[in-house]
């Protein structure tokens, strides 16, 4: 998901590019030519990313339901491929991706350890982390609707409990969603089950922070060695 403001710039990088880079960048976005090599088709288009100076290089699962069916047929070595790719650029800073303000750098190496367990998640079909859902976050609907999480039915609806939300999220029948979700529940949805139940997983949590640091070391270096630019002295009145 992106901010607003960090789509206008994308989407103002993109205007920029010409007509044929914008071109190959979306069919390599769609699909992979024939005869090349996945990894390095892959390694093009982060590069061709990063030409747009982004503060932040994210991506998403697409998960149905979808319009069109063939949007969910993913190559899933594709995607472990580019978690991978994302993590060794953010280790080393060669791509700039963080988000600002203090947690930033922490937030950002969540959205990055993240994709690797997803993709270890799809290749194994097993959970890979105690969800959360229903405990540190859930959902709901326009309409009125509480869920724990989007894969599952909603539990009720806030106007048959006279709109206290409290007593609809102690409810015997949300209670038992969060012992279903604990007890080996798993997915590929990032922000309604490792977005909120990574941080409470210590054994993930460990390697978050560990990559956090790294990307801050990295990014460290990499502003020091840039050139400075020479200071102008302004004469006061």
């Amino acid at each position: 998901m992106l901010h607003r403001g960090a789509s206008t710039l994308i989407l103002e990088g993109l205007a920029r590019m010409p007509r044929a880079q914008q071109v190959e960048l979306f069919q390599a976005l769609g699909k992979r030519p024939a005869g090349s090599e996945p990894a390095s088709e892959l390694g093009g288009l982060l590069r061709r990313v990063d030409d747009l100076k982004p503060d932040k290089v994210n991506f998403n699962y697409i998960r149905p339901p979808s319009a069109d069916p063939k949007e969910l047929d993913i190559d899933h070595s594709r995607y472990a491929k580019l978690a991978q790719m994302i993590d060794d650029d953010s280790r080393h800073a060669v791509v700039k991706n963080n988000y600002g303000g203090e947690a930033g750098f922490f937030k950002a190496a969540i959205d990055i350890y993240m994709h690797g367990l997803i993709a270890k998640t799809q290749e194994t079909q097993t959970a890979q982390m105690t969800c959360y859902a229903g405990t540190a976050g859930g959902v709901i609907y326009d309409e009125g609707t509480v869920s724990s999480c989007e894969n599952l039915d909603a539990i009720g609806n806030l106007r048959d409990f006279d709109w206290n939300f409290q007593k609809l999220w102690l409810s015997p029948a949300m209670k038992e969603r969060r012992k279903k979700a604990a007890d080996g529940c798993f997915c590929t949805h990032e922000s309604n089950s490792y977005y909120p139940s990574l941080p409470f997983n210590p054994k993930h949590l460990i390697q978050i922070k560990k990559l956090e640091r790294e990307m801050k070391k990295a990014r460290k270096l990499i502003d020091t060695a840039q050139p400075q630019p020479e200071g102008v002295t302004i004469q006061g009145y």
